[in-house]
């Protein structure tokens, strides 16, 4: 719960990496956990932030927080955060960049998370918000199924670099731990 490591569990399909994950969020600590699951077509505004809509256009937009621009606002006042990346592996690449650089912490062992969003302040120059929030206060913990069968893109040494791979394996104990939690 500490937040010091982020890691991503691959494995086989149905080898309970989502439930792995899951069940550490749900007992660690935490203050809460935000799940996001992973698309092939997600961007940057799908993580992070991003503008939306209002209505049928002629309003304009609103700027929308991410799961990861709200985990990064509530560990900024405090909060302990886990972080679930379901599936991680199908982010397209530039996407995933969007946010390694959030997962680099600076001299203060703090993550600096940029929303995009423009803030133009009544006083002073415009600038795109940050949001800064202590490392030990943000866990992430990403799921990834691996074999021929799933189509993802090669993990950049900057992913490499934040992202401990966990190779998780199903076990007869295992299946019937999880099993037996729901029967």
């Amino acid at each position: 719960s500490e937040g010091k490591w982020f890691v991503v569990f691959r494995g086989d399909p149905g080898t309970s990496k989502t439930f792995s994950a899951r069940t550490f969020g749900a007992t660690a600590g935490f203050d809460h956990v935000v799940e996001v699951g992973c698309l092939k077509d997600m961007e940057a505004r799908d993580f992070i932030a991003g503008p939306a809509v209002l209505g049928d256009g002629g309003n304009g937009y609103l700027y929308v927080d991410g799961p990861l621009a709200k985990a990064w606002r509530l560990a900024a006042v405090g909060k302990k955060v886990c972080i679930i990346l379901d599936e991680i592996g199908n982010v397209p690449r530039g996407a995933k960049q969007a946010f390694q650089t959030a997962t680099s912490p600076d001299m203060n062992e703090n993550l600096t998370l940029s929303t995009g969003r423009a803030i133009v302040p009544k006083k002073g120059d415009p600038y795109i918000e940050e949001i800064t929030a202590p490392m030990a206060n943000i866990s992430i913990i990403g799921t990834q199924n691996i074999g021929p069968k799933f189509d993802c893109p090669p993990d950049s040494p900057a992913f490499k670099a934040r992202f401990k791979p966990f190779h998780v394996k199903t076990s007869e104990k295992l299946i019937r731990d999880i099993v037996g939690q729901r029967v």
